[in-house]
């Protein structure tokens, strides 16, 4: 996920550079701009914190978390293959210092991105640096906006997602032992951080238990809060709709979260 980023700050910034150079070739210009934009959309969770694109578009990349399949890692090495074919068809003597500059950066990032191929069977989807476990906290307590009363509703939306890409994750994981690819059990065993970020008192990511005996890890209060605050903008009984709604949808993702995180543990005995 780290490259990910790492190649969509160098798109973006050779998108700028293109756009800045007096004279730029069309073809590097369209090359760059078509690229950011194609990584872009099969990666919800960039598309989202970077806030990309716009109207519905951009909206319905909020209500989403990026799938964590194996193909979709292929997806994104092919993507990759197919960016590095279209850079060598790009005539370079006519290139200006800042394009072929950035053309170079590009190269670099998406070689490393296939590079990647032979070794994904080594990247273990759950793990307490940047695994799955980790990184679905992260993305909706610190990551995904809470500004007002539609990102609180494409956050419960994005909320419902996360068991998915748990069970996602926890197949990868388990298609990787029964390949006898096995990490080091401290890595799924011992102390999670994530555990500790969701049962800190007063985290964001405070666990509320619910009358039914699930729990919400990633915090009900907080959003459903953002929700209220947006209504004192004049929406009142359009928002207390929209809490109420909220909250009902908050409480089966926060079981089926609970439930997820748990077959999680199972994988780790």
């Amino acid at each position: 996920m780290a490259h990910y980023r790492r190649l969509l700050l160098a798109l973006v910034l050779a998108t700028l550079l293109t756009a800045q150079t007096a004279t730029p070739p069309r073809s590097i210009d369209d090359f760059f701009r078509d690229l950011t934009a194609e990584w872009m959309r099969m990666s919800p969770n960039l598309a989202m914190s970077a806030r990309y694109f716009t109207g519905p578009e951009q909206d319905e990349f909020e209500r989403q978390i990026g799938p964590l399949t194996e193909a979709d890692r292929i997806a994104h090495i092919d993507k990759a293959k197919q960016g590095l074919a279209m850079l060598r068809t790009l005539d370079r003597s006519k290139l200006t210092d800042e394009p072929w500059t950035s053309a170079d950066v590009i190269a670099w990032q998406l070689d490393h991105v296939v590079r990647e191929q032979p070794f994904l069977e080594r990247e273990f989807p759950l793990e307490q640096f940047n695994g799955a476990n980790i990184r679905l906290v992260s993305f909706l307590t610190v990551t995904h906006p809470l500004q007002n009363l539609k990102d609180a509703q494409n956050y419960v939306a994005a909320l419902g997602q996360v068991a998915t890409r748990m069970d996602e994750a926890i197949a990868v994981s388990k298609a990787q032992a029964a390949a006898g690819v096995l990490p080091p059990h401290l890595i799924l065993a011992g102390n999670d951080p994530a555990d500790a970020e969701l049962r800190r008192p007063g985290s964001r990511a405070e666990s509320v238990r619910h009358g039914d005996g699930s729990e919400n890890v990633f915090g009900q209060r907080h959003h459903a809060g953002a929700a209220r605050r947006a209504s004192r903008a004049g929406r009142k009984d359009r928002c207390r709709r929209s809490i109420s709604g909220m909250e009902a949808g908050d409480r089966n993702a926060g079981s089926a979260v609970a439930q997820a995180y748990g077959r999680r543990r199972i994988v780790a005995i």
